[in-house]
Formats: C-alpha cells, structure tokens, sequence
C-alpha cells in the first residue's frame, strides 16, 4: 500500500502509514492506481533544464580539459565531440535506467525518470527515450519545450518512450 500523503511504500496490512501516520483510506493499493490518482508531481521545464546543464558539466568537462592537454588549438577535434556524446548517451541511458531512475543532474535536482506506472524503467526504453532526444532537439527545440505545457509535462521523447520525469 502506497500512502498518497507522502508516497511512503507500506505493507498491504498496514492501518496506517508507518512514515506519516495518515489512516489506511489514504493508503493506494500499487503505483498504477498512484498515477491514475493525479498524485505524480511532474518535474517542470526549468528543473529538468537544470538538471541537463548539471550531467553536461559532468560529463563534458572532464573530455574538454583532456582535449585542452592533447590538442595544439589549430584544428577542431571531431573524435572529442564524438566520444563525449556516445559517452553522455551511454550514461544518461544507464543512469536512467538504474535503480537509481535518474542522472547525478537530476538526483541534484530532486527528480527522476519512470514509466506511466512510477515504475523503473528498463534500459531499452531509456535507450528509445535517448535517441528520441534527437527528434525533441529538431525545430528549435520545440519537443525538449513541450515539458512546459503539456499535462504530465511530457516532452516529445516522453511521450515517444512512455515515460514520466517526476518530482521525488
């Protein structure tokens, strides 16, 4: 039983919750019924912009500074900005989908990623909800936007992965 009050996971033969105290007719039976309740507090625009600048500075920084020590500044290294990105697609994919359902970024920012249910969601559909960022990017951006003003605050590779990014 999962206590709409505080989100706390209690055992299906609980009273009360055991975190807040609220009385078992506030106790939702899985996370299914949790969504369908309106309860998921949907991470906004600016907290999963943040959270993006945050995994950016993680992992861009380090390969910049090597690219700073390895290159003599004449020409523009096309391996560096390669091998950043499949890095940062291969971490934001496994970071995702770990039990941790979120980047360092979006840990720092209190949110994470779930599918409509609230549950983890597996390292294919994060991997259909990276490349999807490709499409959400194109048209000035305008998919990775739709997390302003949609509903759950789904933007295009949400919708296209299924999934939710929520406050926790």
């Amino acid at each position: 039983m999962i206590c709409s009050n505080c989100n706390y996971s209690n055992t299906h033969q609980a009273s009360y919750c055991v975190n807040c105290g609220a009385p078992q007719s506030e106790l939702i039976n899985d996370y299914a019924d949790l969504a369908s309740s309106g309860f998921w507090d949907y991470a906004g625009f600016w907290k999963r912009f943040m959270a993006y600048l945050i995994d950016s500075v993680i992992i861009n920084l380090p390969f910049f500074l090597l690219f700073l020590i390895t290159s003599d500044g004449s020409i523009e290294n096309t391996s560096y900005k390669f091998s950043s990105t499949v890095i940062f697609f291969i971490y934001m994919i496994l970071m995702e989908s770990s039990s941790m359902q979120a980047t360092l970024g979006k840990k720092i920012m209190g949110i994470q990623v779930v599918d409509l249910q609230g549950n983890r969601i597996s390292i294919g559909r994060a991997t259909v909800r990276r490349f999807s960022t490709i499409l959400s990017g194109l048209l000035f951006s305008i998919g990775y936007m739709m997390a302003g003003w949609t509903r759950q605050k789904q933007a295009l590779h949400d919708l296209i992965a299924s999934t939710l990014v929520i406050n926790v």
